[in-house]
């Protein structure tokens, strides 16, 4: 796994606003978020689950160009936590590509370090790139699961879905 060390910039109120009852008490751990590009509204606030359910952005990408999809990950503990994350992958259709924090990391799973306890990073991108051998109507699934190092077993997904459009 590769490692990169996330730094939080700003405090997230929603630990205090919309806490989330999971095995008897409030969600410790990873809450994830995603948006299509950077107008879109985040979706899966406060929902947290590995299935990724609920928490799904949309995209339409021409053949030969990108979707980029934004992901937002609240470390809901009051606790710094590092986090482990499950890469979506390429196939033959589509490429992806993981960037934070200036680095690329491929498909490949890696990790989301020093994030404060009530802290937010949004710094994170999935770009999938839809290649020349997709054809219109294809269709991307890409589910991105955090997990928690300090609480194994509490995680949270978010889903990607890109089809390939005419043009």
């Amino acid at each position: 796994m590769k490692r990169v060390a996330i730094v939080a910039m700003g405090i997230v109120t929603a630990l205090a606003l919309s806490p989330v009852a999971s095995q008897g008490g409030a969600f410790e751990g990873p809450d994830a978020e995603i948006r299509g590009g950077l107008t879109d509204n985040y979706k899966g606030d406060g929902i947290q689950n590995a299935s990724g359910d609920m928490q799904v952005a949309r995209g339409r990408t021409r053949i030969g160009r990108k979707a980029i999809f934004q992901i937002k990950v609240t470390n809901l503990d009051v606790d710094q936590d590092d986090y482990d994350v499950s890469a979506c992958n390429s196939n033959s259709n589509f490429k992806i590509t993981y960037k934070a924090d200036g680095q690329s990391f491929g498909d490949e799973d890696f990790d989301l370090d020093d994030l404060a306890g009530g802290n937010s990073n949004d710094d994170l991108r999935l770009h999938i790139k839809v290649k020349d051998s997709a054809e219109v109507g294809d269709v991307k699934k890409c589910k991105t699961l955090f997990e928690s190092v300090n609480n194994p077993g509490r995680v949270d997904a978010v889903k990607a879905r890109d089809k390939v459009k005419a043009g």
